[in-house]
């Protein structure tokens, strides 16, 4: 039966992973014109610099917007795309390579950029890691079509704050001769680094704060796959495999992964009620593993005291606190030998707090922290 409906049905199109774009991608217009509007002025070839970051906890699709934005920007064919990780500054040798490339230019990205990068040329050449210094060489030559250069760094939080900013003061001086932007990702914690970097404009950028999805975006996520595929969802399934999400894009590939295994092991071409509690039992089970990580971190850092003090404080405070409660529960002694800007920066580092606007804190994942008082409470 199940080899019959693996052939009947199509792959599984649900990508619960790191990053990969998923079939439907989930709108958020604010944050996607504004990167939008910066991928335009890299394309008409405006001379300058442009700065974005994308904050959020994790499994909010940051990387997912970044693998967006680096699939429009090929597509124009005038944009030169360089996309970083934090591995690219792990050692001097690299980071003075990371700085002459981009200090001089395009024209001498693959000479200078070569190991554990992607790089691609509108229209020339694609490369990666892959590629050796002598190959290199060869195509160095070929010059991409005039345009801007716009450069992503995934998990930015994690990289050397003194690296990170002489890196984007390099960049602030390039854009003196060419177009060129950088988009930065990173959980909350990416606005520590970015402050203790000492990088100039900084904090002159586009802060995109990528939280959850409303309601109606995050159910189309799951539902419209099912659709294209031409399989009925029954009524009010997506809207419950969505809110058992929490509207969390990570989550909701993971239910929707597991109500379309469910299906196809129930050989069926809709997806019914049956299916659904299906799904919801394998979707809780992945969950609870995720969040025991979670945990396991904080216990790691001697902060589970502090993990589960802070989100008593949100459960009494119906959900959101303002600066001055913060304060004062970052202020108690939890025993971590931390002061209140450390916990502060613990707390980012890790998505379990962030705010999207000023003197209003809010859980990185309420069900995390709902997770954190039941775990510890029996």
């Amino acid at each position: 039966m199940y080899e019959f409906m693996a052939e009947a049905l199509p792959d599984n199109p649900f990508v619960p992973g790191i990053g990969e774009v998923p079939p439907v991608m989930g709108h958020r217009n604010d944050i996607e014109r504004s990167l939008t509007d910066l991928l335009g002025r890299l394309q008409y070839a405006k001379r300058g610099s442009k700065y974005a970051y994308l904050y959020g906890p994790r499994g909010n699709g940051k990387t997912v917007l970044l693998n967006w934005l680096i699939d429009r920007a090929e597509a124009c064919k005038t944009v030169t795309c360089l996309e970083l990780v934090p591995d690219t500054f792990a050692t001097d040798e690299q980071f003075q390579r990371a700085m002459q490339s981009v200090g001089r230019g395009r024209k001498r990205i693959l000479r200078d950029f070569v190991l554990g990068l992607s790089v691609s040329f509108p229209g020339i050449i694609d490369i990666g890691a892959e590629i050796k210094p002598g190959d290199a060489q060869k195509t160095v030559q070929m010059q991409p079509s005039k345009g801007g250069l716009l450069i992503t760094l995934d998990e930015a939080h994690i990289a050397s704050a003194k690296r990170l900013g002489s890196f984007l003061n390099a960049v602030q001086n390039v854009g003196r001769k060419m177009p060129v932007g950088v988009v930065l990702a990173g959980t909350p914690g990416l606005e520590d680094t970015l402050r203790k970097s000492c990088a100039s404009y900084w904090d002159r950028g586009l802060q995109l704060g990528v939280g959850r999805l409303n309601s109606s975006e995050a159910e189309r996520v799951i539902a419209e796959p099912f659709k294209v595929a031409g399989i009925a969802v029954g009524k009010g399934i997506a809207a419950e495999l969505a809110e058992e999400a929490d509207y969390y894009p990570f989550f909701l590939q993971v239910y929707g992964e597991a109500a379309w295994q469910a299906m196809a092991s129930a050989d069926k071409r809709h997806l019914g009620t049956d299916q659904a509690e299906a799904a919801l039992k394998r979707g809780i089970t992945r969950r609870e593993l995720y969040y025991a990580q979670r945990f396991e971190e904080f216990i790691e850092a001697g902060a589970l005291d502090l993990a589960c003090a802070v989100a008593l404080e949100f459960r009494e405070a119906g959900g959101y606190l303002n600066e001055k409660q913060m304060l004062d529960i970052l202020s108690r002694d939890h025993g971590d030998g931390l002061d209140i800007a450390g916990r502060r920066r613990l707390l980012r580092a890790r998505g379990y707090i962030w705010r999207t606007q000023p003197r209003l804190w809010e859980p990185g994942i309420p069900s995390l922290m709902d997770y954190m008082i039941e775990i510890t409470e029996k």
